[in-house]
């Protein structure tokens, strides 16, 4: 779910050891939430940050640097940015 991820060993067609750790998605998304609001002062909503994390998530290090532009309102004067 949302808040665990489900890991599991298999060897031989069997599985070897299994385990679940309280951590997921949403756990990223709430970071992501708060290093927007830090860095940037803006508030995204939650499709934007789904958005960010799955285009520019990645398990290793990209190749190259990536941009992303995104759209919020901005946290001292409430117009978009």
């Amino acid at each position: 779910g949302g808040g665990t991820i489900d890991m599991g060993i298999v060897s031989l067609g069997g599985i070897v050891d299994s385990k679940t750790i309280r951590f997921g998605g949403s756990d990223i998304n709430n970071a992501l939430l708060r290093y927007v609001r830090e860095c940037f002062g803006v508030i995204v909503s939650d499709e934007t940050i789904l958005d960010i994390k799955h285009t520019l998530g990645t398990a290793i290090a990209p190749l190259e640097d990536a941009e992303y532009a995104f759209q919020g309102r901005d946290m001292m004067n409430g117009l978009g940015r």
